[in-house]
């Protein structure tokens, strides 16, 4: 069995756009890699979405940092993600925003522990 080819960047855009309906607020290519925006009501639905879906697969959650925009976005932080798909050889930040009024976003240790 051979190893799969790289998913494109506008390949994966396309993929969540047709399997999310709705979940994602933005999507671009970045620096070369697809990024996408998610609601934080539905953060947890989008990342098992994102782990468990065959087309998709993102097996490893590499990395989780914050940002603090201050008064540069309406949401003042931004919570962002990013994983790896070792199937797809693909890449993907995920960013979701967190009002300064309740700044808590769900864990994700379940999927990936």
């Amino acid at each position: 069995m051979g190893a799969s080819a790289r998913l494109s960047a506008g390949e994966l855009l396309e993929r969540l756009n047709a399997k999310t309906a709705g979940s994602l607020v933005d999507a671009k290519i970045d620096l070369g890699d697809a990024a996408v925006g998610v609601a934080r009501e539905r953060m947890l639905e989008f990342f098992a979405l994102l782990k468990n879906d065959q087309d998709l697969r993102f097996d490893m959650l590499s990395w989780a940092t914050a940002v603090d925009w201050m008064d540069n976005k309406i949401d003042r932080f931004e919570v962002v993600y990013g994983l790896y798909s070792f199937s797809h050889h693909s890449r993907l930040r995920v960013y979701v925003a967190v009002p300064e009024r309740e700044p808590e976003v769900e864990s994700l240790t379940a999927l990936w522990s």
